[in-house]
């Protein structure tokens, strides 16, 4: 008997298909008549390995590196600065960074230093020249309002309440003549407050110097406005957006607002992008009428998510969480290395964003205008209105978000190509469009049959095929992230030596070339890649899969390619009604595989011609891809040094996931089996070369390269830490005398998954026996809890020192009991015993700090917040974050309610941290000790004490 036929292919479906056609016979029968076994034994045999098809590789690598090239040019390109001399109606970046020299200039302008309040002077100065040159064109209002509050909010998945005191805004109002003036207000927002230990130059002096010129450029001339201007410069928005809601809650200007523009900086070397938005129409205004738009509402999930670490005025202002205004989000993006650090400086503020920045508001401040006056004129605003104060006044009993107005689309999917488009369209629309590639692709298979009987497979056999591709592609999407991120996290726990790629970003290419190794490996098996597929052209039979044969390797690179699209069409379809904007990428690259796969089919995947229409018509999603890559990559990975020091590992593997994340989305599950079928069955030795490469590269890198540098130094947080305990005086003693300092020490912490360790050292410091420490705001060795929970991520270390000499306060923070009183509730409040505490907190100067109050017996109301919390859901703890702007000492005073039992006793205890964030001799000298590659991130001298009340 001869030998049994071969097994047919499992993955690529059109394997198993034997057609019996003469044609078909006659190709792949063996030219020897020796009978049945030779025939057995020709089939049977391996097939010769096919050419590596050079041209077709090196179209592939070419159109690449054009996209990769063309998406870094358009992502950093950026408009010429204008010179000082410019027209006055005319925005020019030469005015706009004097003023934010003059603000970066300005020592101590971070909240609770009296620099801030020079800031506050400056932007008045400029806004009464304003209003002494507007009589002719309209009218210039200026005004500074301070405000004490608190609100709740979650921050990193933790609730707190932040509460501040004399927090203070500057507002410029730019009113025109006639009917204009009674319309809706734009509000475009900027925050004047620097972070700790920082100038503060991209993060936001920038965006104020933006915001100071064109207020000049609207005052002095240029196309009518037709609705007010409302600057509002934000004075206390790095202690978690304070003054955006002080002014939410009590500024008498907050009804006139119909919109706004919040103006943010991720870091300075960067370009603008908008990257959350509330209200369908206001990217559909931004998209049509700014000079440079730029943005994709991946920015927006990815923000969503809780992937970046942080919050802006935006979060305070729009209805979509605690405020009740459609806007816009727009932010600096890159450079995340020198955020909130001494790095954000002048020199690195990119020339040309400034002027991107203002050309593009001159067009959407004034789009925005004529949007709120067409809603005016329909009726629109005023119920908009009305929703929104009852919004505002929900938000603050419950931080609840109000959601849009009635009939009003929360969002709309958008993308920018280059910075001279940008595509928007409905989430209702892409509801119905999405799943059409989907549905489309499932039934190609059929109409190729019909339309292409000699190239194409038979309809099921082509469905098996495309579901073959669809596997591989959604194999690739899954594995390729996850094995890059195995890799970062192997090569640093390994080495020791983490994040090597962050001062060397070139790097982060052995997590690309891992990530393509992945993709190489998935589809290494396939008849095209393996070699036992057919010629790239043998005739109508063999197209279709010969007796002894398979499917012709352009016949399976088509239907793979085809599976590719189909398996992004599946997850456009499923991610779009869960809210996913980043679906469209999916969509983008499913329609235009569905596309290619019938060319790629017609013309043959691996002929340069076919090659070059499969990549000419995935051009659109690739470059999409490429540009976002870029920008989420510089997002994300810039700001490693935030991440925290969660494991050493940390940093690596999620540079590893993003670069993986990269990969994938730039071959798309549809260009990939393209660059096997290119590489033929060289595919399989390509992919261990990149990985072996890879391997040997890291473990050369790891021991070569330095993870920081001067340019993108490590951070470290510093405190000179003193504890101090009740100093047992009656409570009509001097204040200097009821606190007392019994314990100081240097508290170290760095924020990424670098130890610490290597920092201290450079210092010349010892390591070996300073003791972790870590916690929460109630645990035992709390030395971070001011900034809590932020201190839930640090790796930090504690070494003795000396009390601070000469002390920043002559009187230490502390706690005094006021007034208690005993009651009952009545039935209609609850019932139960109740205890009232009042007490003040006393700190000598304006400070940063955090109360941790708990109660054994439950919290039932207190006088920072209208919350009510009825006994059985009694809070037992509250961790309250605070800051404080003071012209005067005075002490701040609070109330709570506790519950109690028959005999009345409810104990309060109160943890009290106070930072006080001025330099001191001490912390200059300890400072000084940082190595070129070592960055102040905060620095503070801190006071934590108990109190019992």
């Amino acid at each position: 008997m001869g030998a049994a036929p071969a097994t047919p292919s499992a993955d690529d479906g059109a394997e198993e298909f034997q057609h019996r056609g003469k044609a078909a016979g006659a190709a792949l029968r063996p030219a020897s008549p020796a009978g049945r076994g030779n025939k057995d034994a020709a089939r049977a045999a391996p097939p010769p390995a096919r050419p590596l098809r050079g041209g077709v590789l090196l179209l592939i690598v070419a159109w690449y590196a054009a996209m990769v090239a063309l998406s870094q040019y358009n992502f950093w390109r950026t408009p010429a600065p204008l010179p000082a001399s410019a027209p006055p109606e005319v925005f020019a970046e030469a005015r706009a960074r004097a003023h934010t020299r003059a603000l970066v200039e300005t020592p101590g302008r971070q909240v609770s230093l009296p620099g801030l309040d020079a800031a506050h002077h400056y932007i008045l100065r400029h806004g009464r020249r304003l209003a002494a040159e507007a009589k002719r064109r309209g009218n210039v209002d200026v005004d500074l309002e301070s405000h004490d509050g608190a609100f709740e909010i979650t921050f990193m998945g933790h609730p707190l309440t932040n509460a501040y005191l004399n927090v203070t805004n500057v507002l410029l109002l730019v009113t025109p003549k006639g009917p204009a003036a009674a319309m809706p207000a734009v509000m475009v927002v900027a925050h004047h407050d620097a972070p700790v230990s920082s100038q503060g130059a991209g993060d936001d002096a920038g965006m104020v110097g933006t915001m100071l010129e064109l207020a000049s450029n609207l005052v002095a001339g240029g196309a009518p406005l037709e609705a007010p201007v409302l600057f509002l410069f934000s004075g206390a928005e790095e202690p978690l957006c304070q003054s955006a809601s002080a002014f939410m809650h009590f500024s008498k200007w907050a009804p006139r607002v119909g919109a706004f523009i919040n103006l943010e900086a991720l870091g300075p070397g960067g370009v603008p992008i908008v990257f959350q938005h509330a209200g369908a129409w206001t990217i559909r205004a931004y998209a049509r009428s700014a000079a440079h738009p730029r943005g994709a509402i991946s920015a927006q999930d990815i923000f969503d998510a809780g992937l970046v670490l942080g919050e802006t005025d935006f979060s305070r202002l729009s209805y979509r969480h605690a405020g009740g205004l459609p806007g816009l989000d727009i932010a600096f993006l890159a450079d995340g290395a020198a955020y909130h650090t001494g790095q954000d400086t002048m020199e690195r503020l990119r020339s040309g964003v400034l002027q991107e920045v203002g050309e593009t508001l001159h067009g959407v401040v004034r789009e925005f205008g004529r949007e709120l006056a067409a809603r005016q004129a329909a009726g629109q605003f005023d119920k908009g209105q009305q929703q929104q104060q009852q919004q505002q006044q929900d938000a603050r009993r419950r931080g609840a978000w109000g959601g849009p107005p009635e009939g009003e689309p929360e969002k709309e999917l958008f993308f920018s190509l280059g910075t001279g488009f940008m595509v928007t369209y409905p989430v209702a629309l892409a509801l119905r469009l999405h799943p059409l590639p989907l549905a489309i692709g499932a039934t190609l298979p059929w109409a190729l049959a019909a339309a292409m009987p000699g190239a194409a497979l038979p309809p099921a056999a082509g469905l098996a095929a495309a579901a073959g591709g669809a596997v591989r592609a959604l194999a690739g999407l899954l594995l390729t992230p996850l094995l890059a991120g195995a890799f970062g996290v192997a090569r640093a726990l390994l080495s020791g030596k983490p994040m090597i790629w962050f001062a060397n970003p070139l790097a982060v290419g052995l997590y690309f070339a891992v990530g393509l190794a992945v993709q190489l490996l998935i589809y290494s098996g396939t008849a095209y890649a393996s070699g036992s597929a057919g010629g790239a052209r043998a005739g109508k039979g063999q197209a279709a899969g010969g007796k002894g044969g398979g499917a012709h390797a352009d016949t399976l690179v088509a239907y793979h390619a085809l599976g590719g699209a189909m398996m992004n069409g599946l997850i456009a379809a499923a991610a779009t009604p869960l809210g996913v904007g980043m679906s469209f990428v999916f969509f983008l690259w499913a329609s235009c595989g569905v596309l290619a796969a019938p060319l790629a089919l017609a013309l043959g995947a691996t002929s340069a011609l076919g090659a070059a229409a499969v990549l000419a018509l995935t051009a659109l999603p690739a470059y999409t891809c490429c540009e976002m890559a870029l920008g989420v990559c510089l997002a994300l990975v810039d700001r490693m040094s935030l991440t925290g020091h969660v494991f050493t590992g940390l940093g690596d593997g999620v540079a590893g996931v993003l670069t993986g994340v990269g990969v994938t989305a730039i071959l798309g599950g549809v260009a990939t089996p393209l660059l096997a079928a290119a590489l033929g069955r060289r595919t399989r030795r390509a992919a261990w070369t990149l990985l072996l490469a890879s391997t040997v590269l890291a473990a050369v890198g790891s021991a070569v390269l330095s993870p920081y540098s001067s340019h993108m130094p490590k951070r470290l947080l510093l405190k000179h830490l003193h504890r101090t305990e009740p100093a047992g005086a009656a409570a009509s003693a001097p204040a200097h005398v009821r606190s007392r300092i019994v314990d100081s020490a240097w508290a170290f912490a760095g924020a990424d998954s670098t130890p610490i360790d290597a920092l201290l050292s450079a210092m010349g410091l010892p390591t070996g026996a300073a003791a972790a420490a870590k916690g929460g705001p109630a645990a035992a060795g709390d030395e971070w809890g001011s900034i809590y929970p932020i201190s839930e991520l640090l790796d930090a270390r504690l070494l003795p020192a000396k009390a601070a000499a000469p002390p920043p306060v002559r009187v230490l923070p502390y706690i005094r009991l006021v007034a208690e009183d005993t009651n009952v509730l009545t039935a209609a409040e609850g019932g139960g015993t109740y205890r009232d505490v009042e007490f003040e907190v006393w700190t000598d100067r304006p400070c940063w700090g955090m109360l941790n109050l708990t109660a054994p017996s439950g919290m039932l109301s207190w006088s920072l917040t209208p919350a009510r919390w009825p006994r059985a859901a009694a809070p037992t703890a509250k961790a309250v974050r605070f800051t404080s702007q003071l012209a005067a000492r005075r002490p701040w005073r609070l109330s709570v309610r506790l519950a109690a039992g028959g005999g009345g006793g409810a104990p309060l205890g109160v943890r009290l941290h106070v930072d006080y964030i001025a330099d001191s001799p001490q912390l200059a000298a300890m400072i000084s000790r940082l190595p070129k590659w070592g960055t102040i991130t905060y620095a503070a001298t801190g006071y934590i004490s108990d109190w019992e009340l």
